[in-house]
């Protein structure tokens, strides 16, 4: 099922124009088979007040079931010179950095995909 609102609104304050809309599904709310039949998958997180997508990387097994594995896109987090989609976020800062102050409270806050060092 897709989200059309969200504490009953179809957009959040936090950003302007597209990425201000409630859009995407929930996870666990995808029907029957939609991993087989789509190349992405579309999540709205409540923390990050946007929605985040995945990307079908391929067919795996996991305990000897087949599953479908989809990643977090690369473009989640980059800046309008890299994906000009994400001029809306107003995010002018490094790419791969997201600010999400606005979704919380306007309390400096800011996300990234993991970063691990050995």
């Amino acid at each position: 099922g897709q989200i059309v609102s969200w504490n009953g609104k179809n957009r959040t304050e936090a950003y302007t124009g597209d990425c201000g809309l409630v859009r995407g599904s929930s996870d666990g709310l995808f029907p029957p088979g939609l991993a087989a039949t789509t190349d992405s998958i579309s999540i709205f997180s409540t923390d990050l007040c946007r929605p985040l997508k995945f990307t079908r990387t391929g067919k795996h097994l996991v305990h000897g079931i087949p599953v479908e594995k989809f990643e977090l896109a690369a473009t989640n987090f980059a800046n309008s010179s890299v994906c000009e989609e994400n001029s809306c976020y107003s995010n002018n800062i490094p790419t791969g950095v997201q600010n999400v102050t606005q979704c919380k409270a306007k309390s400096p806050t800011f996300v990234s995909r993991p970063h691990f060092h050995l």
